[in-house]
């Protein structure tokens, strides 16, 4: 196996029988971190509004200020938790790509994980110039949002070693060691 900051263990008990590891790396915390951080910002100045807001004495007056104010805060808190999850989440990640699939695994297995045949993935797109460690966002489909239309979900790769192997291996689907 290839890469650092993986658990082997994790990712032998995702194979299938007769499938082999051709490449294994970790996330890297602050590539995930980065990609949250205009989120985590924006909830802290959400927060700091809501702050002020309280401040001001005009507001204490009614019931209905003070209601908001919460509610405000609330979303705030929510945004700020949210943002901070997804990050331990994807920080946490150990990837594999094996002769057939690439698997997506929790260090601490207290997920799911996630696997995709690498046949079935197309336009794998390199988020950054390092020779050394990048991002790879994968189009994955189309998924329903929120408003009732559709929107592309992409799965990211933070951090990946030797990332001009896999991006090769990634855009030809064919997998020689």
């Amino acid at each position: 196996m290839h890469g650092t900051g993986h658990s082997p263990e994790t990712l032998r008990r995702e194979l299938l029988p007769g499938e082999r590891i051709v490449w294994s790396g970790g996330a890297d915390s602050a590539a995930a971190l980065r990609d949250q951080l205009w989120p985590i910002t924006f909830s802290l100045l959400w927060n700091g509004g809501a702050f002020a807001m309280l401040g001001l004495a005009e507001v204490h007056s009614t019931s209905w200020g003070l209601f908001t104010i919460a509610a405000t805060l609330a979303v705030g808190f929510y945004m700020l938790g949210a943002s901070i999850l997804e990050w331990r989440a994807q920080a946490t990640n150990v990837y594999a790509i094996t002769d057939r699939r690439l698997i997506v695994a929790p260090r601490e297995g207290r997920r799911p994980a996630k696997w995709f045949r690498l046949a079935a993935l197309k336009g794998a797109e390199r988020m950054s110039a390092s020779p050394l460690r990048a991002t790879f966002r994968i189009p994955l489909g189309l998924v329903p949002d929120g408003d009732g239309g559709q929107e592309f979900e992409y799965l990211k790769l933070y951090g990946v070693t030797e990332p001009d192997r896999v991006g090769r291996l990634l855009a030809t689907g064919v997998l020689a060691a």
